[in-house]
């Protein structure tokens, strides 16, 4: 339900990058760098909550980061207070959104600069169905 995975995980919250909102115009590649090399600044309107939770996901050291402990920790934090996570197991939350699907490859809700991206690694086999789920330009 929630896959926050470092500095994405942080763009999902904010809504922006937060590299990306501090310093302008510098090339993603740059700002993988930076966030692998240089303490991570937040922006103004970032509550501290959700500092402590994204900085704690994007701490240098893995033996420190947020989650080096197990999940727990992860659900722990204060981030999540409003979580009933034995809700969460038994999918009794209602989600903000639901998509309209039309079949099981429909890439209609992704933007066209995903789905015109050539695949470079797919973890699981596609389904029988999957010719032309990319287009190609």
């Amino acid at each position: 339900m929630f896959a926050f995975h470092g500095g994405r995980g942080s763009e999902l919250h904010a809504g922006h990058c937060q590299v990306r909102a501090i310093e302008k115009n510098i090339d993603e590649p740059h700002t993988f760098r930076r966030i692998l090399t240089k303490r991570v600044p937040f922006t103004k309107d970032l509550d501290e909550t959700s500092k402590s939770f994204i900085g704690g996901l994007l701490t240098k050291d893995p033996s420190q980061r947020l989650g080096a402990k197990g999940i727990e920790e992860i659900k722990n934090h204060k981030f999540f207070a409003d979580i009933d996570w034995a809700k969460v197991a038994e999918r009794k939350y209602k989600p903000p959104i639901q998509p309209i699907v039309a079949s099981d490859i429909d890439v209609s809700n992704f933007g066209p600069e995903f789905t015109n991206q050539a695949p470079l690694f797919s973890p699981t086999d596609g389904p029988n169905n999957y010719q032309g789920i990319f287009r190609v330009s």
